[in-house]
């Protein structure tokens, strides 16, 4: 019996497996490289492939590393290649990397049999081939060695940008061998690099162009399977750098011995009320004929255990790395206790956790520990891991039997590559994508097999963003002063253009300096650096674009002096130095500017780490937050309130589909933080009235993306007043009569939080990337022409809409199927709610939302009455 079927049989199974498929199975194409190895690679490789595809002295591989390789080692091209997982794309940057190195007369070559034998023992790697790793685990010994080598460069993992930004640009005099010899730079997983984080990687990447001898530099790039490839990795190269060679059509074989299985709990499938939403049962599907059983155990021989490896990998988008991480030990924790309490307990230390790639430094498990996890999986000692995505990229932990994804992982091409971890190599394996209350989740639980046949979705990346280059441009002048030709590499240079405005911020605020050099101007940087430590690198999150407040805590002089001084600031001030006392602080956290009058303002209670402090004081010119430890814990919480207006600048684009209009353009948001409201955790105590606060506004210019009423029957002002029903207009209890308002702004409301929910169905993006131009009733003017507003929730904007516009009509549509199938009556996470939202998800109406989807459709929003149980709450 399979793992399905066994799943299907227990008393508590409901029909929880939604849809169930089987991969169709696809003829392998081979085909030969047209350069000429040399023969000892080539010997490695024949050894390699013998009893795959390798004839007797012929060597041939997947057709779609033949093209690859040649592309890289005959037309000396850029290249990405975007095919499924399993799919050998390592083989096309391994191969140029040794072929490359063996034409090569180095002292460390001599012994070239040692080499071959070396290559022969480990598949990729060579014993008399100095390799190594360059991450933020690498003693400082071993990086000392690294400094003096000549090797080809290698740039691999998430890890090693941070690697190249922090460490070796700024010494990259101390790297100049290995710099200059650099020949390759192989960037695995592109389709990560996207938004902020994606912003940042391209002006790392420009800045190692800067620095090596370009005549001698490739790039391979390897992705998922994302829309396009080819123009992505261009961006991330830089335009200049010419055509990229894109390889996208896979020539791998498939069995067919992967099944893919989606898997709504048992809540959700039952109609249970979960968070509002009820979810009607739906009929299960039988297993495909043919069916191969890919989990049955069976008695091993001793040169393999018989026995399944399960990878759980938690997905959920909206947690942060902290929340991850402790659902991730959460889940192991129940593993644990359910094996425990089995008939085989043994099995309970064959299941371990893993935490490493963008999981905070803190929560990450040290190198040594994570080193031998990994061995430890891929030697099959290991029966289950739990994890984040990190085991998702580029870590190679050989062939898993099952994977459970708990949660859709933002994107179909993320999905992609964690199914393809299970059933590798031609061996049966099956993956499970578990359903959460997610809209997106639970769209893809009503359409299954929309899922598995959507085409994956595009990425997108502005190397231009001003707020990134702004905060690069200090690391670009302290690694080497920076001339007027070096706007190349951003592919700009007109006077109008994002590096030209980054260099006036710059200079505006004193983060470089002007300098004359040999009657050339030159930009230098600002002479504060030289006496930082890590110079102006280390004040760059290449993970963030804003700006951002320290939060320190407030501790007695005695303290910090038992501390050592260790992460502790002292100062005085006036009155204290007339009384000679020292004020000392502990720092705590960084918080984006954006983020922190909401959570920093005075008044405000702020949570770290599971303990809970008091905002004593928030120091708008130096950016920092002072917090004092509650002693005891607090009988409330504090909730920040603000006004928010986006304004449209200029309207670059639009496009029409019957009624409906969608445009592009620039808008500017500028939003306030107004007040605070103490909200106490008893239900039995008196709840106050706001707080009103003195904090000034914040904002920025930001790439937009609307959808304008095409009738304008919305323009009559009383559809956006709020009504209240009965004498008093109090907020209803249950059953009483309820509030009802035209469906103006609270269906906008609740349909922007629509379009937001399906944005990642077409557009790779992160939630954090993206807002809503969302209005309480307080702040719902009447509207001459009301609209549908989502834009870049970052300076300058990260292409999310641009690269969205296309494809606005089909958002529409999906936005308004997503209101139309949820079966709640008012709104629910599933459909209207947005965890994100700063209203508060107040004045919302889903009725509303559908009449607006609706509308924009078909070109008539009715603008009748309509019902919301509770009325806006506080």
């Amino acid at each position: 019996m399979n793992l399905l079927e066994v799943l299907k049989s227990e008393p508590w199974y409901v029909g929880q497996a939604v849809h169930v498929a089987q991969v169709g199975s696809r003829t392998a194409k081979y085909s030969s490289p047209s350069v000429e190895f040399h023969p000892l690679l080539k010997e490695v490789l024949l050894s390699l492939l013998r009893g795959d595809a390798a004839g007797q002295d012929v060597l041939k591989l997947y057709s779609h590393q033949a093209q690859a390789i040649d592309a890289v080692l005959v037309h000396k091209k850029d290249v990405v290649v975007s095919t499924s997982t399993g799919s050998g794309k390592s083989l096309v940057y391994l191969v140029a990397i040794f072929e490359a190195l063996l034409q090569e007369e180095h002292d460390q070559m001599r012994s070239l049999n040692n080499v071959a034998q070396g290559l022969i023992q480990r598949g990729v790697a060579a014993e008399r081939l100095t390799i190594a790793c360059l991450d933020g685990d690498t003693p400082a010994a071993e990086r000392n060695r690294v400094r003096m080598c000549d090797w080809a460069f290698y740039s691999k993992t998430v890890e090693s940008k941070d690697m190249l930004h922090s460490h070796v640009l700024p010494q990259h005099v101390e790297y100049g061998r290995l710099l200059q010899n650099a020949r390759y730079i192989v960037l695995d997983e592109v389709h990560i690099y996207r938004g902020a984080f994606g912003a940042h990687v391209c002006s790392i990447l420009r800045r190692l162009r800067r620095l090596v001898d370009e005549a001698l530099l490739q790039f391979v790039a390897c992705s998922a399977t994302v829309a396009n490839p080819g123009e992505h990795a261009q961006r991330l190269f830089g335009p200049d750098r010419g055509d990229v060679a894109v390889v996208t059509h896979d020539t791998s074989p498939s069995g067919g011995h992967a099944v893919y299985v989606l898997w709504n709990p048992a809540s959700l499938v039952k109609g249970l009320s979960v968070g509002g939403c009820r979810r009607v049962k739906r009929s299960e599907e039988e297993v495909p004929a043919g069916y191969p059983g890919p989990l049955e155990v069976v008695e091993g021989d001793g040169e393999e255990p018989a026995q399944e490896v399960v990878l759980g990998s938690y997905n959920q988008s909206l947690a942060s790395p902290i929340v991850e991480v402790s659902l991730v030990e959460i889940i192991l924790q129940d593993v644990k206790d359910a094996l425990n309490a089995s008939e085989v307990p043994d099995l309970s230390s064959r299941v371990v956790s893993y935490r490493a790639g963008n999981s905070v430094a803190s929560t990450r498990y040290p190198a040594r520990l994570r080193r031998q996890l990994e061995r430890d999986i891929f030697s099959r000692q290991v029966l289950g891991v739990t994890c984040t995505n990190a085991l998702e990229l580029g870590i190679d932990i050989g062939r898993l039997d099952c994977t459970i994804s708990l949660g859709f992982p933002g994107s179909v091409a993320s999905l992609r590559q964690q199914f393809g971890r299970a059933g590798r190599a031609g061996h049966p394996g099956i993956s499970f994508f578990v359903g959460f209350e997610d809209p997106v989740d639970q769209h893809f639980m009503h359409r299954p097999r929309e899922l598995l046949a959507r085409r994956p979705e595009s990425v997108a990346v502005v190397p231009g963003n001003i707020a990134v280059l702004r905060a690069h441009l200090p690391c670009v002048a302290f690694e080497r002063k920076i001339k007027a030709e070096d706007a190349r590499f951003w592919h700009e240079g007109g006077e109008n253009s994002a590096w030209q405005a980054a260099v006036r911020k710059c200079l505006a605020e004193g983060s470089l300096e002007e300098e004359h050099e040999d009657d050339a101007l030159v930009l230098v940087p600002a002479r504060r650096w030289a006496t930082r430590p890590g110079g102006p690198h280390r004040a760059v999150s290449i993970r963030a674009v804003e700006d951002h407040f320290e939060v320190v805590e407030e501790v007695a002089t005695q303290q910090a002096q038992s501390h050592d001084h260790g992460g502790f600031l002292q100062e005085q001030s006036r009155d204290a130095l007339a009384s000679g006392a020292v004020a000392a602080f502990r720092k705590l956290d960084e918080i984006d500017v954006s983020k922190a009058f909401y959570s920093l303002h005075p008044g405000a209670v702020y949570r770290y780490r599971g303990s809970e402090y008091f905002v004593t004081n928030l120091d708008l010119k130096r950016r920092r937050a002072t917090v004092k430890k509650c002693d005891t814990p607090l009988a409330y919480y504090t909730r920040a309130f603000d006004h928010t207006e986006v304004r449209i600048h200029t309207r670059e684009k639009h496009a029409t589909s019957g009624p409906a209009k969608v445009f592009l353009g620039r808008v500017e948001m500028e939003s306030r933080v107004k007040s605070f409201k103490r909200f106490w955790k008893s239900q039995d105590a008196q709840q106050e009235p706001e707080v009103e606060l003195s904090l000034p506004s914040w904002g920025y210019c930001t790439r937009g993306l609307w959808f304008e009423d095409p009738v304008g029957v919305a323009r009559r002002p009383e559809m956006f007043a709020w009504k209240r029903e009965g004498a008093d207009g109090s907020h209803p209890a249950e059953g009483a009569e309820q509030w009802t308002w035209g469906c103006g702004w609270a269906g906008a409301h609740g349909a922007m939080h629509a379009l937001l929910h399906v944005f990642p169905l077409f557009v790779l993006a992160d939630r954090r990337d993206l807002d809503a131009a969302c209005m309480d009733e307080h702040e719902a003017p009447p509207m001459d022409h009301p609209r549908l507003m989502i834009f870049d929730a970052k300076d300058e904007g990260l292409g999310l809409c641009d690269a969205a516009f296309p494809h606005a009509f089909a958002m529409l549509r999906e936005a308004r199927r997503l209101v139309e199938d949820c079966p709640c009556q008012h709104g629910c996470p599933a459909c209207i709610i947005d965890p994100h939202c700063r209203e508060y998800n107040r004045f919302l109406s889903k009725r509303g939302a559908l009449e607006w989807l609706q509308g924009l459709e078909s070109g008539n929003i009715a603008m009748g009455g309509m019902d919301l149980h509770g009325g806006p709450a506080d």
